[in-house]
């Protein structure tokens, strides 16, 4: 009884013993790596122990993949320990027995956990159960791996030694979260701007706690200054390159051009300042730069810190240059994007979004209109931040290069029109699998992007 009003379900015997059941063996795993001085695992698998109480769909699946690379891990402890009981001359076979009833266990433990949260998920009606549980899952090794090449990367472990785990587990639960609200065409636009604020403010909170001098957040290397287009600029004048200049153009390989629409430090300012529709039609000269803006400040910013770095000037000079440009960058997001409506910095003076846009189209990734659905109303037109939308477009069946797929126009068709495609996957599940690369990329992105 205690156990019912605890998780506020009802359970038969055989229910409660199974669910007991799969509680030990998350917990046997736990141990198992805590003793092998595995911390981090030891912690996720504590973290999973809450999963296991939840009753959201998605979670199920998650607990029974979990329990599935279990299996694989008895299995490979076998190995190991009858490989060294061998090599030390002693007794091996009840060990050997021990781990692979462990194993079975555990097996059972996973096809249990799957086969119920499949029931659940069938019951509910829960049609982006796979897309969280599948974020989730993606973003734990992504995420673990990157912890492993880069051991500084996360921030409670500066603090807190071995914690890491912890991070880690709470990261792979917000992209599974964050990936049900993404997927739904309704709910998408008002979540991409939380969540990328989200990550703007985690961004420039380091920067802020990095210059205040707190030795586990101070920066390293060179920073530059936080304006995306010094991605490009700084390493012309510095003359070496921060993890950004990797991060962008292979973010954009995998999500295309999304890098600008979510995974971008800077236009999250942009994007809360904005209205949420277009109101008001380009006006000619913010057409025209549209077209040639970002390319003249590329070429204008790029020989500028070449020159700089050559003739050596002084750094204030350059620093000056510097905040002129991240002046002009702000009145654009927050005045100009105001009156004209849309991202007017990102379409016209960031010249890092022409960058991406054009190596955007190498990813497989593209927005779609069927023309045999769409009746020319204009809904995604004005729902587009990037003006990236028109007649013309909708005739073609494609969006222009400034679209940044933030797919604020598949929910604002009222025909269904407009969809997610990816040439190399079946059109049902496009939408899904883009919805589940962008959540593994964004809490990839809010762990390893600093200001450096």
């Amino acid at each position: 009884m205690p156990l019912r009003k605890m998780l506020g379900k009802s359970f038969s015997p055989g229910e409660g013993l199974a669910w007991f059941g799969v509680l030990l063996l998350i917990a046997l795993l736990g141990a198992h790596f805590f003793r092998a001085g595995n911390h981090p695992l030891s912690l996720c698998f504590a973290g999973l122990l809450l999963f296991h109480c939840g009753s959201a769909p998605w979670k199920g699946f998650v607990v029974g993949a979990a329990l599935a690379w279990g299996v694989l891990e008895w299995g490979v402890t076998t190995q190991h320990m009858i490989m060294l009981r061998m090599h030390m001359g002693v007794p091996w076979l009840r060990g050997a027995l021990i781990l692979c009833l462990a194993a079975c266990m555990t097996a059972l433990g996973a096809w249990h956990t799957l086969r119920k949260a499949e029931r659940r998920r069938s019951a509910t009606q829960a049609g982006s159960a796979y897309i969280q549980a599948a974020a989730c899952i993606l973003a734990f090794p992504a995420l673990y791996v990157l912890r492993r090449y880069l051991p500084d990367v996360l921030i409670l472990e500066r603090f807190f030694p071995a914690w890491g785990g912890m991070q880690i587990f709470v990261l792979a639960w917000y992209a599974g979260h964050i990936a049900g609200k993404l997927h739904n065409p309704l709910t998408s636009p008002k979540t991409r701007k939380i969540v990328w604020l989200a990550f703007t403010l985690v961004f420039f909170g380091q920067l802020v706690l990095g210059m205040s001098g707190i030795p586990e957040i101070a920066l390293s290397g060179s920073p530059h200054v936080p304006i995306p287009a010094f991605i490009l600029f700084a390493p012309a004048y510095h003359g070496s390159f921060s993890i950004m200049v990797y991060l962008a153009p292979a973010a954009t390989l995998l999500a295309g051009s999304a890098w600008c629409s979510m995974l971008c430090y800077f236009g999250a300012l942009e994007a809360n300042a904005s209205p949420l529709k277009i109101r008001r039609k380009a006006p000619p000269f913010l057409a025209t730069a549209m077209r040639y803006g970002r390319a003249v400040i590329l070429v204008a910013g790029l020989a500028t810190a070449w020159i700089l770095r050559h003739c050596g000037a002084p750094t204030t000079v350059a620093l000056g240059l510097a905040a002129l440009f991240a002046a002009g960058s702000l009145f654009l997001m927050l005045f100009a994007a105001k009156k004209y409506t849309g991202m007017v910095h990102c379409t016209t003076f960031c010249p890092l979004g022409l960058v991406i846009n054009v190596l955007g189209r190498l990813s497989p990734w593209r927005i779609r209109i069927d023309g045999q659905r769409c009746d020319g109303c204009g809904a995604c037109e004005t729902a587009c931040p990037y003006r990236a939308l028109d007649a013309a477009c909708r005739a073609g069946g494609t969006a222009s290069l400034a679209c940044s797929l933030c797919r604020d126009c598949i929910g604002s068709c009222p025909r269904q029109a407009v969809s997610m495609r990816n040439f190399l996957l079946p059109a049902n599940i496009s939408n899904a699998a883009f919805t589940v690369l962008l959540a593994v990329l964004h809490v990839v992105f809010l762990t390893a992007a600093r200001p450096m």
